[in-house]
């Protein structure tokens, strides 16, 4: 049995996370402009932050390293 629970996630939140935590990205560590370039509205990208519990984002960056 493994430890690590299978959870999915969209290709938007991919997109966003990808901007995100990517060096080389010009959104690098700009929630909001990472949200605009996965295609999120400008209302919903002001608050991405807060929708995303740390616990989510720590899978999230998990799951992008996995799955280069």
């Amino acid at each position: 049995m493994t430890k690590y629970k299978k959870f999915s996630i969209t290709l938007q939140e991919f997109d966003f996370l990808r901007a995100y935590i990517d060096i080389a990205s010009p959104e690098f560590g700009n929630a909001y402009q990472s949200a605009l370039k996965a295609g999120y509205s400008k209302y919903y990208a002001r608050v991405i932050r807060r929708h995303y519990q740390p616990w989510r984002m720590k899978l999230l960056k998990k799951a992008l390293r996995d799955d280069d």
